[in-house]
């Protein structure tokens, strides 16, 4: 079932040209892995949250994400890979980011941005696991 936004696309679509992406860096991070497990099928969860803050001059976001390998058959984890990325957008005017705003730019433009820094992130991490590689699949609207 799809939300209900009480932004029109116009509101969004003018905030949105007021603010521009400055930079993206990862905050915090934390990777397990099991070396006990028996090799099987490993299973995929991806979970995120996200939350901001702003001030007269700028939008920051932390979107934090967390990955979870699995075996589904003996529900066992086997890796886990948590990262929190900050995003610092910088308003071009004095605009005030709405809870409403944010509710649609995470779901429409801000997962959409990110998805590819976690992707990159997770298989390097997997690498150096020395897990088989793991591509994760592309995020897709809904």
């Amino acid at each position: 079932m799809k939300k209900a936004f009480k932004l029109s696309p116009e509101e969004y679509n003018k905030i949105l040209k007021n603010i521009e992406l400055m930079n993206i860096s990862i905050i915090k991070t934390q990777a397990e892995i099991d070396r006990n497990i028996v090799s099987g099928k490993l299973n995929i969860n991806t979970k995120s949250r996200v939350k901001f803050t702003q001030d007269d001059k700028s939008l920051n976001v932390i979107y934090s994400y967390n990955l979870l390998l699995f075996i589904p058959e003996k529900n066992v984890k086997v890796a886990l890979i948590k990262v929190n990325f900050e995003i610092i957008f910088i308003k071009l005017k004095k605009i005030e980011i709405s809870q409403d705003f944010f509710e649609i730019f995470k779901e429409v433009s801000l997962k959409y941005t990110l998805w590819p820094y976690f992707r990159e992130f997770v298989q390097n991490m997997i690498l150096r696991m020395n897990l088989p590689p793991l591509t994760l699949p592309m995020v897709k609207a809904i």
